[in-house]
């Protein structure tokens, strides 16, 4: 197992890899020096395929997970891999499920119910207040609101559980954003005022 979490960052840096192959790394890899010593043609035998050249040295990845680490340190993000009890359960249970998880602010429990709201990035009218008002009821009643921060229904769904927080007994927003882009990124850019909000609250 790996003892440190920076090791993990310079796998999660092997793009020719999947995220399986880089979870059955994980496993075999549990020092800097191992890392180091890494080849194409090593990794190759340690997947069973064939692999296109590494995009950088074992050590040049390490120095690049130490940037990432000292950025998601800046910004307050965190992550965690399939082995830690913060992963849903059920995104465990998709085809090549994400090897990390990078996460900014808190996450809701995942014991508790949660509703999940997305939709077209061109609704109608009618179909925003309507979304609007269902996220902002359920936010009132605690059930915390996941969205994906898109244009359209999604951003409307994080806008109403934010309605519904000032509105409930414990003013907490009670919404997350799934972020396909990457921590680093708040896509879409007319949204990051949106998540700036979320994240403030």
């Amino acid at each position: 197992m790996i003892p440190d979490q920076l090791l993990r960052l310079a796998i999660n840096r092997l793009s020719i890899l999947r995220p399986a192959e880089k979870r059955s790394l994980e496993d075999l890899v549990d020092t800097e020096s191992l890392f180091r010593s890494l080849t194409t043609s090593l990794l190759g035998q340690i997947v069973g395929r064939t692999l296109s050249p590494m995009n950088a040295s074992g050590e040049e990845l390490l120095k690049a997970a130490e940037r990432d680490a000292r950025f998601l340190r800046s910004r307050n993000c965190t992550f965690f891999s399939q082995s830690d009890d913060r992963y849903p359960g059920q995104l465990r249970e998709i085809y090549d499920a994400p090897y990390l998880l990078f996460v900014r602010g808190v996450l809701p429990s995942l014991a508790e119910p949660l509703a999940a709201i997305v939709g077209t990035r061109k609704p109608t009218a009618s179909a925003l207040v309507a979304t609007r008002a269902l996220a902002r009821d359920l936010a009132r009643s605690g059930v915390p609101i996941i969205s994906g921060l898109a244009l359209g229904i999604d951003a409307i769904a994080h806008q109403g559980a934010m309605d519904g927080a000032h509105q409930s007994a414990s003013g907490t927003v009670p919404t997350g954003a799934i972020l396909g882009s990457g921590i680093d990124v708040t896509a879409p850019a007319p949204n990051r005022g949106l998540a700036g909000a979320i994240l403030d609250a």
